[in-house]
């Protein structure tokens, strides 16, 4: 791309040429599961933070060169009079000069709007950005780490682009039978199988989720020097009770109340002795949609046993939500949620170990191909 650059505006591009380059580097990236074939390829090309993954493209790129060489040379035609020559030339056949900043800004929001107004790939945009920020909803593009394989995987589901039976009857129109292969009661999509399959709740969405939570539990530790046994997230097991005389962390524990309390086994619970604070903290990793909505249920769901816990352990309790999307996607709260619980919480871990966990159970039961 800095050759194809270093020539636009200088040597003319046809349009065939430069979308056949386009057109190699995508069949290069599918032959390297870089890229879903059915991926939405204008989504390719958005910026990170825009929900793309970052590729230049070539057209797009020679015009914006070509763009800011004109910006260039109407800047400095006073200076020299070859710039003057050059401008007037320039003036005769295209009058009007856009800057640089202002095409690309006008051409992201346009490849934007195409992304979002197509009726299967528009949908997860149109969804997500109702509950949260665009930044929180493709933040863990920019910040996660991970694989080329593990992207194309994440951001096709996204796009309700892999091969599940729904996409398979629906869509290709290649057989009748759209229900769950796993359940078979709920026609299989995306998102019946990363956070709706009732057989896949006990187990892979229960090690996804215990997952996440392993890691702030690991954190927790951490924050009162309480050693364990691994010092990776993603290899650590909580004990049940982890006590000291300064903090008592509970694990997966069921708190023995008074009064009849339906929700009283939070994920993790660390009741501070000597600050004589307790903060109960619950995991969800629902539908990207619902983060919102999930967020508001647990901080309700736990405020009888955030009562009971005042009245007969004499302490200051709060409850911590924590909700990250199967799909990536964080509410705007998230940050300041991990603020609150004890230790240095790093929602970038967080976010990589629910998005690994969704690819994971994507791969098993669509037996797509791909690392780990």
């Amino acid at each position: 791309m800095p050759v194809v650059s270093y020539t636009a505006g200088i040597i003319e591009w046809t349009q065939t040429e430069m979308k056949d380059l386009d057109r190699k580097t995508r069949k290069l990236l599918n032959m390297y599961g870089g890229l879903h074939p059915r991926a939405d390829v204008h989504r390719l090309y958005l910026p990170r933070h825009h929900g793309g993954r970052g590729l230049k493209e070539v057209e797009a790129t020679v015009t914006a060169e070509s763009v800011g060489l004109d910006e260039y040379i109407r800047r400095m035609k006073d200076k020299e009079p070859l710039l003057q020559a050059a401008w007037q030339t320039k003036q005769q056949q295209q009058p009007e000069v856009v800057k640089k900043d202002e095409w690309k800004a006008g051409w992201a929001r346009r490849y934007k709007s195409k992304w979002r107004e197509k009726p299967l790939h528009g949908q997860y945009p149109q969804q997500v950005e109702e509950v949260t920020t665009t930044e929180m909803a493709y933040k863990w593009l920019s910040c996660t780490g991970l694989k080329i394989e593990t992207e194309a995987l994440i951001t096709a589901a996204q796009d309700q682009a892999l091969n599940t039976k729904s996409h398979q009857a629906n869509i290709m129109k290649v057989t009748t039978d759209s229900k769950c292969r796993m359940c078979t009661e709920t026609d299989e999509t995306v998102n019946h199988l990363v956070a709706g399959c009732q057989k896949l709740a006990a187990t892979e969405y229960l090690e996804r989720h215990n997952k996440v939570a392993a890691a702030l539990h690991l954190e927790i530790c951490r924050h009162y020097g309480i050693p364990t046994a691994e010092q990776h997230p993603w290899l650590h097991r909580p004990e049940t009770v982890n006590e000291t005389d300064r903090v008592k962390i509970l694990w997966d524990f069921e708190v023995r109340t008074d009064k009849v309390i339906t929700a009283r086994r939070p994920d993790i619970i660390v009741v501070d002795k000597q600050e004589k604070t307790a903060k109960i903290i619950d995991v969800a990793i629902p539908l990207d949609k619902n983060i919102r909505g999930k967020e508001a249920e647990k901080t309700q769901k736990y405020q009888d046993l955030k009562l009971e816990i005042q009245k007969l352990w004499d302490v200051k309790a709060e409850v911590i939500p924590i909700v990250i999307g199967a799909l990536g996607a964080v509410s705007t709260s998230l940050e300041r949620h991990l603020q609150r619980a004890p230790g240095e919480h790093d929602m970038r871990k967080l976010m990589k170990q629910a998005i690994l966990g969704s690819a994971h159970i994507l791969r098993r039961v669509l037996d797509l191909p791909g690392s780990g």
